[in-house]
């Protein structure tokens, strides 16, 4: 996993808990990395989970709530130092229709070696969205994050329930989407 994703995390965690805290849960954690990381830098997803699991013993909060959270304060900091990558679209539905064709070539072309999750979507007659998250790190509840991150910059409340795939190939969520 791209080092950008733990640098932003490791930032999280420190307005959770606070940076002298977040400095002994990495020290703790005994990552392989040993807590230090960088933007342009690869790293087992691993890492993600030990922080993760670290942080909710820390925070009290579930380990889903976790992610979900990191999920909203991530999408505001990649549209911070990626403006172009939200540029043109006009509402949360319209931009998550982006994610495969427009953002996540945009992405590979800043980190060719990036293994992406897959996404698939279909509009519903209702004007819903369904969209398919695909990807071997299972990170459906960091996704549901990212979504709600999605309609937060856009001032909106989602509608949004996301259901385990079974018997796939990879882990996968299908999230119904729409805006209330």
């Amino acid at each position: 996993m791209k080092g950008m994703i733990f640098v932003h995390l490791v930032d999280f965690v420190e307005q959770a808990i606070g940076m002298e805290e977040t400095e002994q849960l990495l020290v703790s954690a005994n990552l392989p990395s040993g807590g230090s990381y960088t933007s342009v830098g690869s790293y087992d997803v691993v890492e993600v989970a030990t922080i993760v699991g670290h942080a909710s013993e820390a925070t009290g909060l579930s380990e889903a709530v976790l992610y979900r959270e990191f999920g909203r304060y991530l999408f505001g900091e990649l549209v911070s130092s990626h403006p172009t990558f939200v540029a043109g679209a006009d509402d949360p539905l319209t931009l998550l229709t982006r994610v495969e064709r427009h953002i996540h070539v945009e992405v590979r072309k800043l980190y060719p070696d990036a293994q992406l999750p897959r996404f698939t979507h279909t509009w519903e007659e209702d004007g819903s969205l369904t969209l398919i998250y695909e990807s071997e790190r299972g990170l459906g509840d960091l996704c549901e994050g990212l979504i709600r991150g999605c309609f937060d910059h856009f001032d909106e409340r989602p509608k949004l329930e996301g259901t385990p795939i079974q018997g796939g190939p990879l882990p996968a969520v299908r999230f119904s989407v729409a805006r209330e």
